[in-house]
């Protein structure tokens, strides 16, 4: 991802010694940390204006049906010789 919000919430507490006294940033949400689950002795648990949460934020009662579809779909374009949906294109990085 390069540098951004996350890097600089994850930098805070060691520069501001965390706790209620930490306001380099006005508060955040984080899903995603660098190490997965987040270990208990992260300095990120103690900043009282961040939320954490799991990595799980495109999770939904309809999230399987939605992926179902999805792979339906490939598979009839791939066996059409139809062009595939959602093509990443590693030159662009996406």
């Amino acid at each position: 991802r390069g540098g951004g919000p996350q890097e600089l919430v994850a930098g805070s507490p060691e520069r501001c010694g965390g706790g209620s006294g930490c306001r380099s940033v006005a508060g955040a949400g984080l899903d995603v940390t660098a190490v997965e689950p987040l270990p208990p002795e992260s300095p990120l648990w103690e900043i009282d204006n961040v939320l954490i949460s799991p990595h799980t934020a495109g999770d939904s009662p309809d999230m399987w049906s939605g992926r179902r579809r999805i792979v339906e779909d490939q598979v009839r374009r791939f066996v059409k010789g139809w062009p595939l949906a959602f093509v990443c294109n590693t030159r662009r990085g996406y």
